[in-house]
């Protein structure tokens, strides 16, 4: 009997160039998203460590009567916005990692898990890209 060797249609066949590619794309979004992620979390101990004084301060220098619900609005919208770029640098460490292994283990599933969290670390780029676009063409009219 003669036995079926062919390859198996879900077996990876990638040429070491691109397991070469591959392989920079996620070493680079792991130094990327972890020096990111460390910055941000320190931003956010900063922001949480500082408390309302320095928001407060800010705002007495754009605004004269600076109020205190302003400054507390701004630390909570801040922290916000800290917590959801970590999210976002999230996706793209994790996709890092999942290609790494992927790539390592020779396993098809880590690898489609890892261009997915890359899809949507890119998509999150998009959106927010289009969004700061859009802020600043209404600044124009």
């Amino acid at each position: 009997m003669e036995e079926n060797t062919s390859p198996s249609l879900f077996e990876i066949k990638a040429d070491s160039n691109a397991q070469e590619s591959i392989d920079a794309i996620a070493r680079w979004a792991k130094i990327i998203g972890v020096i990111t992620i460390v910055c941000l979390g320190l931003l956010l101990v900063s922001v949480l460590a500082s408390g309302t004084t320095t928001l407060r301060q800010m705002m007495m220098s754009i605004s004269p009567l600076g109020r205190s619900g302003e400054a507390s609005a701004a630390m909570i919208g801040l922290s916000l916005g800290i917590i959801l770029a970590g999210t976002w640098m999230y996706f793209l460490l994790n996709g890092g990692v999942l290609l790494k292994k992927g790539l390592q283990s020779n396993n098809q599933e880590y690898l489609a898990k890892g261009f997915n969290s890359m899809r949507i670390y890119f998509t999150i780029n998009v959106v927010t890209s289009v969004l700061s676009l859009l802020g600043t063409l209404i600044t124009f009219f």
